[in-house]
């Protein structure tokens, strides 16, 4: 019964909770939040003085991720980046749980995602396992590192639009992120 749903059925006349909800039309960021963990061991057992995890929940223009969505069921989408202006154009496919956005470039970025009537939660996220030497003046010590991530853009539908024909507009623009991907490579660097 609902307008908004993809199996929507104007005969309908009891709700029966059925509707199912896709991720076309317009969408406002509300926030993104970012879960980690840095686990470093030695020998197996954790060294909780090296060894982090936490929350944090950031604005888009903190993060650098899109403001605003707006996703057409020709599999273009157009992402908004308030904090400059501008519009990236991209296209889009689905699959199951699965969003695949692609730039002009051939950048393929693949996200987890649900949706319901109101909110679209995008998800990346991944894990990274590392073993660093550590000389600290006696013998070299093997610190086993994990590393664990995901990152989740908010947003909630509306129904007042993205202006799409903004002048600054660019097509694949990659001067933007959707999600800032953790610098490992630097975490490690920070140990030695």
């Amino acid at each position: 019964m609902d307008l908004t749903a993809t199996n929507y059925n104007p005969n309908a006349i009891v709700d029966d909770g059925s509707c199912i909800y896709g991720i076309v039309g317009v969408w406002t960021a509300t926030n993104v939040v970012g879960d980690s963990s840095f686990i470093v061991s030695y020998m197996g057992v954790t060294i909780d003085s090296l060894s982090s995890s936490g929350t944090i929940t950031a604005t888009p223009e903190m993060a650098g991720s899109p403001t605003s969505l707006e996703f057409l069921s020709s599999g273009t989408a157009y992402a908004e980046f308030s904090y400059d202006n501008e519009i990236d154009t991209v296209t889009y496919s689905t699959s199951g749980n699965n969003l695949t956005i692609t730039d002009n470039d051939g950048e393929i970025l693949s996200f987890d995602y649900t949706v319901s009537q109101s909110d679209l939660a995008i998800v990346d996220g991944g894990s990274q396992d590392a073993s660093v030497i550590v000389d600290l003046g006696a013998d070299p010590m093997t610190l086993d590192i994990s590393y664990n991530y995901s990152n989740s853009l908010n947003f909630t539908r509306n129904t007042n639009g993205i202006i799409n024909n903004n002048v600054s507009q660019r097509i694949g623009n990659t001067n933007h992120s959707w999600i800032a991907k953790p610098k490992f490579n630097n975490i490690l660097k920070a140990l030695k």
